[in-house]
């Protein structure tokens, strides 16, 4: 499981526009994770994405 997002909640998602967009993620998330199973996976490489780009 990644934290990624945990820690960038202190900086980057303190915002409400940031907080909304990781609330739609994780719904996203929900949803793809009940119609295939590889979705974990791929949220995961996308959170490595995204820190990776801010680091």
């Amino acid at each position: 499981m990644c934290h990624h997002y945990d820690h960038a909640g202190q900086g980057e998602f303190a915002t409400l526009e940031g907080l909304l967009f990781q609330e739609s993620l994780n719904k996203l998330t929900n949803e793809m994770k009940r119609k295939e199973p590889g979705a974990q996976e791929k949220r995961h490489n996308m959170q490595l994405g995204c820190s990776s780009s801010t680091a």
